[in-house]
């Protein structure tokens, strides 16, 4: 156990699972689970179709509501996307910049670093992944990596309203090969001292997230690390006793 100046965090990403009846049942069971438990912050970001279907869920509950991604345009011409302005009234939170949008998508650090300044004015706190693929990582080249990722996102943004970073190392997700805690608290580490030399601050209250294969099993190697505030949960979301575990063993734990 560790002391934090602040509760920890867990965020589910349930990618593209569950049409709005399976997530409605999903969300009961989970909060069935851990609905009480009141020093973890738990995020739920649904595909975006259910976000405003189970808004009224979420009301009176302890668990908040994300996005797995926004556009970084207020409005236009942009068939398929979805913008902050649409969805501020119901979200806390949204992910961008995940490894698969990424890859899929071909976003860039500027896209991404355009969709946090969208969100952060809109008061919505986003959650930006970083992370590494496997061939860098074989060469030892993690932390330039990430670092350079940070640059290119945070060069135009000020560290003064609340921001979530999720870790997330590509060859570690969703195949039951989960990133080693001390080296995770290693990269997470240098990419704080680094975004405070960026920005010239003394500390940052950045909270920094791992996620990759995170389970009930391995969760807690994580959040006793020093500098890793939480988990981004992704297959493990969609069980509902798996992640009310990580919940429940999280605030046990705090």
């Amino acid at each position: 156990m560790k002391n934090k100046s602040y509760i920890s965090t867990v965020v589910a990403n349930w990618k593209m699972h569950n049409d709005f009846n399976a997530a409605l049942d999903l969300v009961i069971k989970i909060f069935s689970y851990c609905n009480m438990v009141k020093n973890v912050e738990k995020i739920i970001c649904p595909p975006v179709v259910n976000i405003i279907p189970l808004y009224d869920q979420f009301k009176n509950s302890t668990f908040s509501l994300g996005a797995q991604n926004i556009n970084e345009n207020s409005k236009g011409s942009f068939t398929g996307e979805i913008s902050v302005n649409m969805l501020k009234n119901y979200i806390s939170h949204a992910i961008i910049g995940h490894s698969e949008r990424r890859v899929i998508f071909n976003e860039s650090n500027h896209t991404i670093s355009l969709k946090a300044k969208a969100l952060l004015d809109n008061k919505i706190v986003p959650i930006i992944c970083v992370g590494e693929p496997i061939d860098v990582y074989k060469k030892n080249k993690s932390v330039d990596f990430i670092n350079n990722q940070l640059f290119e996102i945070f060069s135009e943004i000020q560290l003064n309203s609340e921001i979530v970073i999720a870790y997330e190392p590509i060859w570690s997700i969703g195949n039951k090969n989960p990133a080693d805690p001390i080296y995770v608290e290693k990269i997470i580490t240098k990419s704080k001292d680094f975004l405070c030399t960026l920005k010239h601050l003394r500390n940052t209250n950045l909270k920094f997230l791992y996620g990759g294969s995170v389970s009930s099993k391995n969760v807690l190697d994580y959040t006793n690390q020093k500098n890793i505030d939480g988990v981004l949960v992704g297959s493990a979301s969609l069980d509902a006793s798996e992640f009310g575990k990580i919940v429940l063993q999280i605030s046990k734990n705090g």
